[in-house]
């Protein structure tokens, strides 16, 4: 009879697929709000034509996202959007092999379920999208999508990490 060794590579292709969904809901739904609101505010920042430097801006728009209120209002617009995209990804990251397949689809789904958040939001404040309001949407869709893709990468570069069998 032959010595069974495990494949390292099918060990770690069943220990990343069994991730809780406690764990990935804890990291998107602690570190995306906050990442969201950082990243939102700094697309807004930048957008503004006046002549502050790119530092400044940078620093105004990173202190106005982590301050007390800043926190605040990013879990209050994030938690739910980051809800939904916890429980998409978590469904089908089971379907997915590839690590690089995942990072794409977890961004692919923060991108369109801000889209749609922010234009239900916009077009039910101003009754339609007007130049500015597309804008906030496309800020809102970008963070989503970069937030949603540092979650993922989070998940699956720190917490998928098998230890080697022994």
């Amino acid at each position: 009879m032959s010595e069974t060794t495990p494949n390292p590579d099918s060990f770690d292709r069943v220990a990343s697929r069994q991730l809780s969904f406690g764990k990935i809901a804890g990291i998107f739904l602690v570190l995306g709000p906050p990442l969201f609101g950082v990243l939102f505010w700094l697309l807004v920042s930048l957008a503004n034509p006046n002549s502050d430097p790119f530092h400044e801006k940078t620093r105004e728009a990173v202190g106005v996202a982590l301050s007390i209120y800043g926190l605040m209002a990013s879990y209050a617009v994030g938690l739910l959007p980051f809800l939904i995209i916890t429980l998409v990804y978590a469904r089908s990251r089971r379907h997915l092999s590839g690590v690089g397949r995942r990072f794409l689809v977890a961004a692919l789904i923060g991108a369109v379920v801000y889209f749609i958040a922010f234009a239900i939001l916009l077009i039910e404040i101003s009754g339609g999208l007007d130049r500015d309001y597309r804008l906030f949407a496309i800020y809102a869709t970008a963070a989503g999508a970069v937030s949603s893709f540092v979650c993922a990468f989070i998940l699956e570069e720190f917490l998928t990490r098998a230890a080697p069998p022994a």
